[in-house]
C-alpha cells in the first residue's frame, strides 16, 4: 500500500488551501484505489475477528452444556446422599428410641475408637 499519498487529502480536494491559493489536486483514481484497499483490509480484519468470536462463542456454549451436565449429575448425587442420610438418621433415631442407653454407649464408644484409629493412621 503506497504511503506517500495522504488518504485524507481526497476529502479536501475541492477546498481551497489555507493561503487562498489553488485547490488541492490529486488523482481521483489513486485516491479511490487507496480507499478501496484500506476498506478491503478493514473488512478482512473484521471478518477474522467475527470468525474468532463465532468460534469462541461456540466453545463457550459447549462448555456451558458440559457444565450443566456435570451439575445435573452432581445434583442427583446430592439428592441420593441426602436421602441416604435421612434414612440413616431415621434408623438411628428408631434404634436409640427402642434400645435405651446401652445403644447410645456403644455408639459413643464406636465413634471414639474410630477417631482414635484415624488419628493413629494420620500420625503414622
Amino acid at each position: 500500500m503506497p504511503t506517500d499519498i495522504d488518504p485524507r487529502a481526497g476529502l479536501f480536494a475541492g477546498r481551497k488551501a489555507a493561503g487562498g491559493g489553488d485547490t488541492l489536486k490529486l488523482d481521483e483514481r489513486t485516491d479511490e484505489a487507496l480507499l478501496e484497499q484500506e476498506n478491503d483490509a478493514l473488512v478482512a480484519n473484521l471478518h477474522k475477528k467475527v470468525d474468532f468470536l463465532k468460534k469462541f462463542s461456540i466453545e463457550i456454549g459447549d462448555e456451558v452444556k458440559e457444565q450443566n451436565k456435570f451439575l445435573k449429575g452432581f445434583d442427583e448425587d446430592m439428592v441420593t446422599s441426602g436421602n441416604l442420610m435421612s434414612s440413616t438418621l431415621h434408623k438411628l433415631d428408631s434404634v436409640l428410641g427402642t434400645g435405651g442407653s446401652k445403644h447410645l454407649c456403644y455408639l459413643v464408644l464406636f465413634i471414639f475408637v474410630f477417631f482414635m484409629l484415624v488419628v493413629w493412621l494420620v500420625r503414622r
